[in-house]
């Protein structure tokens, strides 16, 4: 009735402009509940991206798991080369300028080592979790103001907040259980190493014999 139903022809003009605005909101309000359904239903059943840091690593917060992953970037993500080193203000905390960029993870323009483009970087596990709400706000206390990428990561994070903290508070409930690792299946066997029963080699080479007679009948 409110978006459809309204006789503008019979109001006057203070009618119609508060009747625009009672539809505006009414469909704000709509909106921002489809919007929050879709949010519930994505985190349910798949996972969050809420941004990049500034050695490129994603992250990624999961409900269904619960946890919030950190994965390094691969080769395949293209991170780029060392230009110049990451200006250092002070590096008194840690002796040195390139100790305080291994430290912050800047650039140290050498890709021999640089914690965000060279070796170092490929060192580093591919995955990795967070383990506590005082580390996820710490995060967000490290995120360059001035950095697009921890702008970014930083707005999510925060806007995030309370589901975040709803995740780490299972985090470390079951970190403290010891039930955390299992969600993983860390302790089980690797499936690329068992013993499938099945001779690929002969079982591949059926198929094509297979796949060759079906094309040889059709073509004739």
């Amino acid at each position: 009735m409110l978006l459809s139903g309204v006789a503008f022809s019979e109001l006057e003009l203070p009618d119609i402009i508060l009747a625009r605005d009672l539809q505006r909101d009414k469909v704000q309000d709509v909106e921002k509940k489809l919007l929050e359904t879709i949010y519930d239903l994505t985190t349910m059943a798949g996972q969050l991206h809420l941004g990049r840091d500034r050695a490129f690593r994603n992250y990624f917060l999961l409900e269904c798991v619960p946890c919030l992953l950190v994965e390094n970037p691969i080769e395949a993500d293209h991170v780029g080369v060392c230009f110049e080193p990451t200006p250092v203000a002070d590096c008194s905390e840690y002796g040195s300028e390139e100790a305080t960029r291994q430290f912050v993870l800047g650039c140290s323009g050498n890709m021999n080592t640089c914690s965000v483009h060279g070796e170092p970087q490929k060192r580093r596990p591919r995955w990795t979790f967070v383990d506590s709400m005082e580390k996820v706000d710490q995060i967000v206390a490290a995120c360059n103001p001035r950095g697009y990428r921890e702008i970014d990561l930083a707005e999510e994070i925060t806007f995030h907040h309370p589901r975040i903290a709803e995740v780490m508070e299972k985090v470390e409930a079951k970190l403290a259980n010891g039930q955390f690792t299992s969600l993983f299946m860390v302790d089980q066997a690797d499936p690329a190493l068992m013993q499938s029963g099945v001779e690929w080699d002969i079982e591949i080479r059926e198929l094509l014999l297979d796949l060759e007679e079906k094309v040889c009948f059709y073509l004739t």
